[in-house]
């Protein structure tokens, strides 16, 4: 939906607005919460050991979206698809601030990981939607709402494989390395202000802020 227009955009909209509502946002809520307590309970006591925030950031938002999306918490899946995202935001913003459009027969510099990074995603959205369709069973993710959506007002459709694989790939994208970003920050702001962290910590938690 991010980059449709016309009617295929008022399509997708109608058939997926009914599964970001605030039932489902509840169920959402409480895959977000078992996420952060894992990354925050991982996270080194004391201080004493240096501690790359942002990547833990990543990698949070990356379970999150591996839970939500797939109902998946397979680390592996989870460091491999934040890695792609990651080089396909970098090649993203190279390619935003060349002079001029470059062909994509060109062979510049980092096109050879883009192509890998974005096969990566690729074949990790497609093996979840294999998956699903010989074996459906009952989920509560992002993936079974795409593919029970239906046009109920419009041809009474549904999603085509195609088209869920795009849904997720721009969930992935669009997702992932924004929100770690929002969190790195708000990191930084609460280490920065050691008192504001301490006075909205909860359950003790406030004493393992790593400092700034």
């Amino acid at each position: 939906m991010l980059i449709t227009e016309g009617a295929v955009w008022q399509r997708q909209r109608r058939m997926l607005q009914p599964g970001f509502g605030t039932k489902r946002f509840d169920g959402y809520a409480r895959q977000m919460v078992a996420a952060a307590a894992g990354a925050l309970d991982a996270l080194p006591v004391g201080g004493e050991q240096p501690l790359d925030y942002e990547q833990a950031m990543t990698m949070l938002t990356m379970d999150v979206i591996m839970r939500t999306m797939f109902s998946s918490q397979v680390p592996q899946d989870g460091a491999a698809a934040s890695h792609a995202v990651r080089v396909l935001s970098r090649s993203a913003m190279k390619e935003m601030f060349l002079p001029f459009a470059v062909p994509e027969w060109v062979p510049l510099p980092w096109r050879a990981e883009t192509r890998r990074a974005l096969r990566t995603l690729d074949t990790l959205v497609w093996r979840f939607v294999r998956e699903r369709q010989a074996a459906p069973g009952e989920h509560h993710d992002l993936l079974a709402m795409l593919m029970a959506a239906a046009d109920d007002e419009g041809d009474q459709g549904r999603l085509s494989a195609q088209e869920i694989r795009d849904q997720c790939m721009t969930m992935f994208l669009a997702g992932h390395e924004t929100t770690a970003t929002a969190l790195t920050w708000w990191g930084w702001a609460m280490a920065a202000h050691p008192e504001i962290a301490q006075r909205d910590a909860r359950g003790g938690r406030g004493a393992r802020w790593p400092r700034a």
